[in-house]
């Protein structure tokens, strides 16, 4: 299990996205409630390496 700490940086940033209309929003908090259980992501939430786009 993690204990999260958050930076005001990250307080400030997720405030900004909460008032958009992101659908998304809700898995955001879900993601980082699994991380916080200590859970495994599932497959489309773990880190990837980027792909460069032209």
């Amino acid at each position: 299990m993690f204990s999260l700490s958050y930076s005001s940086q990250f307080k400030k940033d997720f405030k900004k996205v909460t008032r958009m209309s992101i659908p998304d929003i809700v898995e955001v908090g879900n993601v980082i409630a699994q991380l916080q259980r200590g859970e495994t992501l599932p497959p489309h939430n773990v880190d990837h390496a980027l792909i460069k786009a032209l």
